[in-house]
């Protein structure tokens, strides 16, 4: 199998990710990719490059005191995150709108590596409700998925397409949501998952 793995840098505008605070990290190598007036954040890829069967994403720290990665099958047409901080694992069907096959990806890698500035990284926030009780089936997950989330609880995930209003201070909100930012070929996601078991808890 024909893979390729290295880092990038990926270019930001701070005011469109919500809630990002202060400490998110900015790439002391901004200038090595080419985006020397740019906060950046760094995703570490590993990509399938032979089938295209597969990518992971990993990004050391979201910005929300998080650390993750993101799988990508595109066999099992799902995705896979696995949240280090609270070490489970979430699953939900592949975007295919932004989440670009692996070769797509390597290509973009190389032309932020090059210092273009045409590549899409407009935000997207997309809201996400866990669904319990977790899985049962890892097999079902896809042979990807299941090889790295096989020692978490795993849950899947369903949008949340209109969430509701709740009058909460900004520190409720972070203690009740995680948060994950991933770049995956086209825009920057911003994942907002919420749990209704934590919920119920308050």
């Amino acid at each position: 199998m024909t893979r390729f793995r290295g880092w990038c840098g990926i270019p930001y505008e701070r005011d469109a990710l919500q809630l990002i605070p202060e400490s998110f990290p900015v790439d002391g190598n901004a200038k090595y990719v080419g985006y020397p007036d740019m906060n950046l954040f760094k995703e570490e890829f590993e990509l399938d490059l032979d089938d295209e069967s597969y990518e992971q994403i990993h990004v050391p720290d979201f910005g929300f005191g998080r650390q993750g990665r993101f799988i990508h099958d595109f066999k099992a047409n799902k995705t896979g995150i696995i949240d280090f901080t609270s070490k489970r694992c979430f699953v939900m069907p592949l975007d295919r709108n932004h989440v670009l096959p692996p070769r797509t990806v390597f290509d973009l890698v190389k032309k932020m590596w090059m210092g273009y500035y045409n590549i899409d990284t407009e935000v997207v926030r997309e809201t996400m409700r866990v669904v319990y009780p977790p899985v049962e089936d890892y097999d079902s997950l896809g042979m990807y998925i299941a090889k790295d989330c096989i020692n978490y609880p795993t849950y899947r995930l369903e949008r949340v397409y209109t969430p509701e209003l709740r009058k909460r201070s900004v520190d409720a909100q972070n203690q009740e949501q995680i948060q994950l930012v991933e770049f995956a070929g086209k825009k920057i996601i911003q994942y907002v998952i919420t749990d209704p078991h934590e919920d119920s808890q308050q």
